[in-house]
């Protein structure tokens, strides 16, 4: 039967079709249902997910681990460490891209999906390598092997050597000034960002010809009598001794100096070193040449006197046991209290003893110049202490080769003999003689200068003692007269 034009059979057969598809629908969703019910519990609730990126070098810690991805359905917390590597700085954490703090070690409550990244920059920063054969001082510190910096800074470096080598510094592979020769290098770097600094320690031999020219020496103590020619390394010493030949009575052969010659790069500097005895440190290619001359065979003690409380006493001259020369000159007593000495090109230096307790000390004399030209120059000491030490004070005279003479005069205070008891006298020699003696000291012409040595190797000087007097003449003669007051 066909109804309003509808097939029933046909309407039947759909109805079942969509029954069947209802009831495979319905299979599929229980099936589904029965998978879901099997998952964990945690799945089937909401995730909190946690990312952490780091930018820059450094490395961030969360829970103690490097776990960059974090999950949970619950919010939880996050316990943060940032840890830059060398040379650069912790700047902050940003927090789904707004800055969140700035110290490197926080706790963060995770409530939502939360992106989490730890900034690091650049910083100031030196890396050094250093060689063997030497030690590296920056701003007066031995340098590490990495220095960080907190803003851009000066630094000031300092290569020292060992004996036997040379510094060179390089900053970011461009080569510093160097040094010809042996010595410490000092350089200032300007640090702004990542700065490396290598320090080589080249090992360094020089040359060195040393001809006694006719005159006897020693060479590190072993007699020379030829030209020598060595390799040594930078920085070795050279120790010079040089001899002098009796000739006659009065006079001797003396090597009156070294004449140096240094090679510093490609030019020859020559000059002369005015000692008997040389101490020359090896830093270049070197000649040394000893200068010959003839001197006076040193004068033997002279007795003679000074006038004490008005009364001509016993006094005795006696030279030096240590000039930078051989000496040249003469001295010899006059009487009433006078006495003449005359200094050579290489000067004499005597010691004349007085009595011990004086109050007052007054020199006078005369002075004249022994040639035209001469460059004269005299000076008068009174002994301090000569004990453990010899330690000695006075006046330069007034004298220059613009006058062919004149006359002079100094008294000394007894001041100058209690200088030991002031404190500052250890500390300061000289500053307690220029505060204590030298207002008193009177004198016509006025002394030019203030002189104070202390030494232990001049107290080896025997016969002398607290209170006497030492003279040094250089190409001028002078005629002196000493008295004292008790």
């Amino acid at each position: 039967m066909v109804l309003g034009g509808v097939n029933a059979g046909g309407v039947k057969k759909g109805v079942a079709r969509w029954q069947a598809l209802l009831a495979l629908a319905v299979v599929a969703l229980a099936a589904a249902f029965t998978v879901w019910l099997a998952l964990p519990k945690s799945v089937q609730e909401k995730r909190i997910l946690a990312s952490i990126e780091v930018e820059g070098r450094g490395s961030v810690l969360a829970n103690g681990t490097s776990k960059p991805l974090w999950n949970s359905t619950k919010p939880f917390a996050l316990a943060l460490e940032a840890k830059p590597e060398s040379c650069w700085s912790f700047r902050g954490w940003l927090v789904n891209g707004s800055l969140f703090s700035a110290n490197a070690g926080l706790t963060l409550l995770v409530r939502g999906n939360t992106t989490v990244k730890a900034v690091f920059a650049a910083k100031p920063c030196v890396l050094f390598t250093v060689s063997k054969g030497g030690v590296l001082l920056v701003n007066g510190s031995p340098a590490p092997p990495i220095l960080e910096l907190e803003e851009p800074s000066t630094l000031v470096l300092e290569a020292r050597p060992e004996k036997g080598y040379t510094p060179r510094i390089a900053v970011n592979g461009t080569p510093a000034r160097g040094v010809e020769a042996w010595m410490p290098l000092e350089l200032a770097v300007r640090v702004g960002g990542v700065t490396s600094v290598a320090v080589e320690f080249a090992e360094t031999y020089y040359w060195i010809r040393i001809n006694p020219n006719g005159v006897e020496a020693l060479v590190n103590g072993t007699p020379l009598a030829e030209p020598l020619d060595l390799r040594l390394q930078a920085g070795s010493l050279v120790e010079l001794a040089g001899f002098c030949k009796p000739l006659n009575e009065t006079h001797q052969a003396c090597p009156l100096g070294w004449r140096v010659s240094q090679k510093l790069g490609s030019k020859w500097v020559n000059y002369t070193a005015p000692y008997l005895n040389l101490t020359f440190t090896l830093t270049c290619d070197a000649v040394l040449e000893a200068n010959p001359g003839v001197t006076w065979v040193t004068p033997p003690p002279a007795k003679g006197g000074v006038i004490y409380n008005g009364t001509e006493v016993p006094a005795t001259a006696v030279h030096t046991m240590f000039l930078a020369f051989p000496p040249s000159g003469s001295y010899r007593y006059l009487g009433d209290g006078w006495w003449e000495i005359e200094g050579g090109p290489t000067a004499v230096g005597i010691y004349i003893s007085m009595p011990g307790n004086w109050s007052k000390l007054r020199i006078e004399g005369t002075w004249e110049l022994p040639r035209p030209g001469a460059v004269p120059g005299a000076k008068i000491y009174v002994v301090v202490e000569h004990g453990e030490y010899h330690y000695k004070c006075g006046v330069c005279l007034d004298i220059g080769p613009e006058k062919p003479g004149g006359s002079f005069y100094v008294v000394f205070p007894r001041e100058i003999l209690d200088l030991p008891k002031h404190p500052e006298y250890y500390q300061s020699p000289y500053s307690a003689y220029g505060r204590y003696v030298v207002p008193k000291i009177e004198g016509e012409p006025l002394a030019l200068c203030g002189i104070a040595a202390r030494s232990k190797r001049l107290a080896q000087q025997p016969g002398v003692k607290a209170g006497d007097i030492y003279i040094s003449a250089h190409e001028v003669k002078l005629r002196i007269r000493i008295s004292a007051e008790p």
